[in-house]
């Protein structure tokens, strides 16, 4: 099902294949959802950066399901750790946090490249690609072919997810995920607190 040349997913809107759903607005029903047929369709696209050779054995065609599979599962990650910590939040201060951003921040900036959270999201998916979990049984030519989609097919993607590619440097990725941060904490797009004030604060996304 590959075919052809190299090519990144058609589908350009991530939460259609993938989607996690908030404790805060979804209850017992909260967690990260991924379409089988998602999988299946990314692990084709991995495929297509393989050489012709390459395609049809077996340990590439594992390899691709596992690191489609990943990609999928990583960028819904993250939305979960911003939630988790927005609950540190609540849970310190007693007030209410992921909600409001949601509505004041979220929903707001969605279309638009100033979506940080949707950006972090992007380049999590790509660099924790390299950590021993998901590198596990992945030969090295499907990882390193799995990269190059990815760095194919984030720029292609809408306003916020698209800029997941700037934040791959780690200090970019803390710098944009501190003022996120600050984000969460005011419900605003535009937080006036100092955002290198909760560096401290990175731990809560683990």
């Amino acid at each position: 099902g590959a075919g052809g040349e190299e090519h990144p997913p058609e589908e350009q809107i991530i939460d259609v294949l993938a989607w996690y759903q908030p404790i805060h607005y979804h209850g017992r029903e909260w967690g990260i959802y991924i379409y089988e047929s998602a999988i299946v369709d990314t692990a084709k696209s991995i495929i297509s950066y393989l050489p012709y050779y390459r395609r049809y054995q077996s340990d590439a065609k594992a390899g691709a399901l596992w690191s489609a599979f990943s990609t999928l599962f990583l960028h819904e990650v993250f939305h979960h750790k911003v939630e988790s910590f927005a609950i540190m939040l609540e849970v310190i201060g007693r007030k209410s946090h992921y909600v409001p951003y949601t509505e004041s921040v979220y929903r707001p900036l969605r279309g638009t490249d100033d979506l940080i959270e949707e950006g972090l999201a992007c380049a999590e998916m790509k660099t924790r690609l390299d950590e021993p979990t998901y590198r596990r049984d992945v030969p090295d030519d499907v990882r390193d072919a799995a990269q190059r989609m990815l760095e194919d097919w984030i720029p292609r993607l809408p306003p916020g997810y698209r800029t997941g590619i700037d934040f791959l440097d780690d200090w970019r990725f803390e710098r944009a995920q501190d003022h996120l941060s600050t984000q969460i904490q005011e419900a605003s797009p535009v937080p006036t607190r100092n955002p290198n004030e909760l560096k401290l604060a990175r731990r809560a996304y683990r």
